[in-house]
């Protein structure tokens, strides 16, 4: 038997409660709670957690099957919001130029605005001549200290060639270290840093994208 709905109770870390009008029930599904929180804290829904007891709540829970392992007596079910966009909201930032009088430089920037949009800037020169320069928009999203940025379009160009707007699906994916900096993780990997390399192979560096003050 499904046991009736019951109301959540939305706490904030700092032990605020958090208000949701109709009131959050556990026969909401957690991807709409989610949005929900989202919207009330004007945020967006990939920066937002809740956590239930110990365990983190993903979209593809429901709150009743969570609950009934939870609350038996009726009472109000408590979920804590923590809220990582604040912290991510910012332009971070990786750009290295070769010795002397090389041409040689890399530049990679990631900005996350409030509302979750995201833009990415990479440009790679190799000679005078010779660059690559793209800035893909989208948005970002967060999961367990991993930042994904997920492309929608991409405007650039290749040395010579005209700048060209593109429909993009391509993902970075970033991790967020503990001095709240951002470092590109390898295609398919959740802990192999991307090696940035200038120009024609005049110095390699890990990935390390500095939060602009």
């Amino acid at each position: 038997a499904m046991a009736s709905s019951q109301p959540v109770q939305l706490r904030l870390p700092s032990g605020e409660a958090l208000e949701l009008v109709p009131g959050a029930t556990t026969a909401e599904e957690v991807k709409e709670l989610r949005s929900r929180v989202a919207a009330a804290l004007g945020t967006f829904h990939g920066s937002i957690m809740l956590i239930l007891g110990q365990a983190q709540l993903e979209d593809e829970d429901s709150l009743v099957r969570v609950d009934s392992e939870v609350a038996e007596d009726g009472t109000a079910v408590a979920v804590m919001v923590v809220q990582l966009a604040c912290a991510l909201v910012g332009e971070y930032s990786a750009s290295e130029s070769g010795p002397g009088m090389s041409w040689g430089s890399f530049t990679y920037t990631l900005k996350i605005e409030a509302d979750g949009n995201a833009s990415f800037y990479t440009q790679s020169v190799a000679d005078r001549d010779t660059d690559s320069t793209f800035t893909s928009k989208g948005h970002c999203s967060v999961a367990g200290g991993i930042v994904t940025f997920h492309a929608q379009e991409k405007t650039g160009k290749h040395n010579y060639a005209s700048e060209e707007t593109s429909a993009s699906s391509g993902q970075s994916r970033f991790l967020m270290n503990a001095d709240g900096n951002l470092q590109q993780l390898c295609h398919g990997s959740d802990t192999e840093i991307m090696i940035y390399t200038i120009g024609y192979g005049e110095g390699d560096f890990p990935s390390l994208l500095v939060k602009q003050k």
